[in-house]
């Protein structure tokens, strides 16, 4: 299975600060100015129920591992 890493610049037109921006991010909702800086492509292996990229608390160090790997 593949995993897409996106780059992007957001521009806070409504000052509504980073924490909200984050979260208008991961919902995909009310952002008026988004670009895309680059997508990073991973191999991630099977999708299962104990995959890394499932917890928040996992997901930085797994990513990092594969970008070493590249």
């Amino acid at each position: 299975m593949k995993a897409y890493v996106a780059t992007v610049l957001v521009v806070d037109l409504d000052d509504i600060g980073k924490e909200n921006t984050i979260l208008n991010l991961e919902y995909a909702r009310g952002l008026e100015w988004v670009n895309a800086l680059g997508v990073e492509e991973y191999e991630i292996g099977e999708w299962r129920k104990e995959h890394p990229l499932r917890f928040s608390d996992k997901r930085r160090k797994y990513l990092e591992k594969l970008k070493n790997k590249q």
